[in-house]
This record gives C-alpha cells, structure tokens and sequence, in this order.
C-alpha cells in the first residue's frame, strides 16, 4: 500500500542519515500521489547548508541553494528529483507541510526569514523579503518538478503557513497565520483582531493553475485568546474540515464557540464557498491538544486524533450528539474521536 512505501521509505531515509558522514537531516513533512510516489521534505542543519550533501537511497542530494530539501521517489524508493530551497542569509526557512494531487503535481508551503534584506531562493528562484519579517511561502512544481509558480505572503511582521491540503477538482488549501496588523493578499485586507501582536488565522482556497485565491475565510478570535489551526482535510465535495487549539472566543464566520478556563479542541467545517457550517468543541478539565483529521472515504464522517490529561468531553452539534467524557488514568494519554460530516460525535476511543 502507499502507506506501507512511505514507511519503507522514510525507513530507508533514517538509515541514510546514520551513514552520511557528521550532517543530520530532520524530515518535517511527506505525502504521497495517485501513483504511489513519495515525497519528503525536511532541512539540514546549521545557518547555510550550502554545498552539504548526504545520501538518500543511493542518491547523493546537494543542496546548492539553501538548507532545505524536497525529494520525489517513486514507490520503490528510488529518488526521480529534488530541490533545494532557502537561501542567503536565510537561517530559518523551513518547509512545514506538503501535498499532491491527482495530477501529480507537488505543492510545497512554509515560512522563510533572514537577517537584513535577504533573498529567498527556491530551486533558483528568487524572492527578496523585508527586514526582520517572516514571511510565508506557497509553491506548485509538476510531475517532472519544474516550478510552476511560487507565491509569497508578506506583511510587516511574521506570516506562516503551517498546513497546506489539495482536493480533487485541483485547488488547494492553506491555513496561514500572520502577525502583522494588516495583512493585504491580492488586494484583499484581513485586520489581525487579537490584541498585543498575536497570531490571527486564515484559510485559503487557491487556484492551483493560476495561484489566485478564490476566497479567504478569517478564524477571529475575541482578541483576547489564540486560535491555531493544527491539520485540515478536505472531502469529496470540496468542503474543508479543520482542527486546533483556542481560548477565549472564536468565530468561524457565523459559527462561534467560546472556550472552558483550560485545554480547548476546535473541529469545524467549511463549505466549497467559505462558508462556515458547524463547529464542535473538545474540553478537558486539564489539559487538551489536536494533532490530525481524516476524512473517511465515504465523506461522511471526520476522526480526529490527539492528547489529553484529565477528563475529556466532546460537545458535538445538537441534542442528538453523543457528548462522550472519558477519564484518563495516565499522566497523558491518546484520544482518537469521531463526527459524521454534521458534526455530531459518534465515539471517542
């Protein structure tokens, strides 16, 4: 299976690592097309990396343009293509998340930031960013992984984007945080609401063909708390589910919740158009976080999947809901919950 390639392969990375020479190279991301290729993303250490070079299966890997790498394998591990992304004076760029698609097309996000104006290279292309900022970064490369275009979030502080997801009909989506006071992305104005320079969050639907954004959608917080996506998945009809941590009140566009005194889990589900269409909310009396969320292939039901101490109450979208509260008898345990694609809880392990 693909995922069975991905273990083999990641295996396979581990074991380069031990053999190329004092470098140590950390993977932060991976996924897997239609086709069964793989693909890695990670960075090498130190503020440079230019010039290193370590072993992938075989392959030599050099990275001539930063310390960050992607790496496409087929399914039986054997290296088709990399690249090598970062730049001059650039020490912490880093790739955070990774998708394909059906077309085999690889889409590659994160963040870059350097010391003074700096140019951010990815694979020869070159971005120069502000002074100071952390900026984040978008980028679609075909099959053969050619870049295809590269897109660049900026403001006048720090912008991310931790996860990205792509669905069948070819767009992809990006959850991005920024902590600027006004972040402008093609024309569009989004106003940071929380207070003393915190990250406001945003979810993008973007044109895989073109990069344009097809619309936006704000996760405000009552400018007192944090919101901060963790995953998100998409299911056969485009519709967008995302997971995360936040305090205070958050507003999803017309859904809101508002947080216990501790540990708070958000689920929530957006429609093809941006539209918020419920929200369900995790709570523990101690401590509460989310890690991942699947879609079943069915579309009709979303599991979600991370840790707690204490107990752990899962409040779903109506009276129907199954509220489920499980005591953990560990200092820290594991929790995996389902939801129908209505947002009412069906379980919790």
């Amino acid at each position: 299976s693909s995922s069975d390639e991905l273990s083999r392969t990641i295996a396979e990375y581990e074991n380069a690592i031990l053999s190329s020479g004092s470098l140590a190279q950390d993977i932060h991301c991976s996924a897997v097309d239609a086709a069964g290729n793989i693909y890695v993303a990670g960075r090498s250490p130190g503020y440079s990396g230019f010039g290193a070079e370590f072993t992938f299966n075989g392959t030599t890997i050099t990275l001539n343009n930063g310390n960050n790498f992607i790496i496409k394998t087929n399914s039986s591990g054997v290296v088709q293509w990399y690249k090598s992304i970062g730049g001059t004076n650039n020490p912490l760029s880093k790739i955070t998340s990774i998708c394909a698609d059906n077309n085999g097309n690889v889409y590659i996000a994160g963040q870059h930031n350097g010391n003074g104006t700096y140019n951010f290279n990815f694979d020869g292309t070159i971005i120069t960013s502000l002074s100071g900022s952390n900026d984040g970064f978008l980028a679609k490369c075909n099959s053969s992984g050619t870049l295809q275009w590269l897109s660049n979030f900026q403001g006048t502080n720090t912008e991310s984007i931790s996860k990205i997801t792509c669905d069948s009909a070819g767009n992809v989506y990006a959850a991005l945080s920024f902590t600027s006071s006004v972040l402008n992305i093609q024309g569009i104005i989004y106003n940071n609401n929380m207070a003393n320079g915190s990250e406001d969050n945003l979810v993008l639907k973007i044109n895989s063909t073109t990069a344009a954004v097809i619309w936006g959608r704000q996760l405000v917080s009552n400018g007192t708390g944090y919101v901060s996506t963790m995953s998100m998945s998409v299911d056969n009809n485009q519709n967008i589910y995302l997971c995360g941590n936040f305090s205070g009140s958050v507003n999803f566009g017309g859904v809101s919740l508002s947080s216990t005194p501790v540990g708070n889990i958000f689920i929530t589900k957006i429609s093809d158009t941006g539209t918020a269409q419920w929200a369900a909310h995790g709570k523990s009396n101690q401590f509460a976080l989310v890690s991942d969320i699947t879609i079943t292939a069915s579309s009709s039901s979303v599991v979600v999947t991370g840790g707690f101490k204490g107990n752990l109450f899962f409040e779903g979208t109506s009276a129907s809901s199954i509220d489920t509260i499980y005591n953990s008898s560990l200092d820290y345990d594991a929790y995996v919950v389902k939801l129908t694609s209505a947002g009412q809880v069906l379980n919790i392990a």
